[in-house]
């Protein structure tokens, strides 16, 4: 066996479940843990065994940790991201960051923005998926489908993660159309801080279509794809994927029987992969375009209009 993964993270008391999970993964070792609460910090330290970080800045000062995971919220300042962008340590969020598109486009070239795990494009089934999608042929009607519960990252975290498969194989959107169900009735201001259940319907380029269906309150960790067009149909998820021909029957399939399917232990290998150099801590490249979208579906969700995400991204870079 291969060294463990030397990993410092930065968590809230929501996350100590998640954290023992990962920790379940005996390819990572916990170095060093922190957190904006002072007593969930020494609690966590003195259950992993493991150094406490008085701060985050402290963190990234370190030089003996492999990586940096920011499991829980965390707001980081225009300084702290600029400090990120001149370490060589790697880094990375269950949050997207910045927060905001407004955030995003405002800050200089040299801040940082941090890669978001676990991101179903870098799972197992979806590798593996990538290599059938030409013999495939087009994708014309896609469907999304991520939930979990609130200590495995926010509903804007699945925003992002959904966008972000459905981005991937049809451009970007013309409109967007979204549906908020959250325990107060209300759309806040803040893409951070949406809870609860969310539709979004978006409109693409020659004639081809997606939903997703995302939820921080089911419970129970699922991901789920299904990609329909000329050749069928196509289900992903996190370890498997089949490929169902017009007349019913099976074209391909594929299982890895190695891919972790509980969330601590798909975050635990995509923390491996990025040490190993096999996956990389940088945001999507599109990730601006990303941001845009989540945003327009926030909008969407307090007007009760379609948005859509070109007009957002113009607004906010007119500001």
């Amino acid at each position: 066996m291969t060294e463990p993964a030397k990993i410092m993270v930065w968590a809230s008391r929501a996350q100590e479940e998640l954290l023992r999970e990962v920790l379940a993964d005996e390819s990572i070792s916990l170095l060093a843990v922190g957190s904006d609460e002072s007593a969930t910090a020494a609690d966590l330290a003195a259950t992993h065994h493991a150094e406490r970080l008085e701060d985050l800045r402290q963190a990234l000062h370190r030089e003996d940790a492999d990586l940096l995971w920011l499991a829980g919220p965390v707001d980081l300042e225009p300084a702290t991201l600029k400090l990120i962008g001149q370490k060589s340590l790697q880094i990375v969020s269950s949050y997207p960051q910045p927060g905001s598109i407004s955030d995003l486009i405002s800050q200089p070239d040299d801040v940082a923005a941090i890669g978001v795990l676990p991101l179903m494009q870098r799972s197992a089934g979806f590798r593996a998926a990538e290599e059938i999608f030409e013999s495939f042929g087009r994708a014309e009607c896609i469907n999304v489908s991520f939930r979990s519960d609130p200590s495995k990252g926010s509903l804007f975290s699945r925003l992002y993660d959904a966008m972000g498969v459905v981005t991937r194989r049809c451009g970007e959107a013309d409109t967007i159309d979204a549906a908020l169900v959250s325990p107060t009735g209300d759309t806040p201001e803040n893409l951070g801080d949406l809870t609860g259940h969310m539709t979004v319907n978006l409109r693409f380029p020659e004639n081809r279509s997606a939903s997703i269906t995302i939820s921080d309150r089911a419970g129970r960790w699922f991901r789920g794809i299904t990609v329909l067009g000329p050749g069928g149909c196509l289900r992903i998820d996190e370890g498997q994927f089949e490929w169902i021909g017009l007349d019913g029957a099976t074209i391909d399939s594929h299982t890895e029987t190695e891919a972790p399917l509980s969330v601590g232990g798909i975050i635990a290998a995509q923390l491996r992969r990025i040490v190993e150099r096999r996956d990389s801590t940088e945001p999507p490249a599109d990730h601006a375009k990303l941001m845009a979208a989540c945003e327009a579906a926030r909008v969407s969700s307090r007007t009760g209009e379609w948005e859509s995400p070109r007009s957002v991204m113009r607004m906010f870079s007119r500001l």
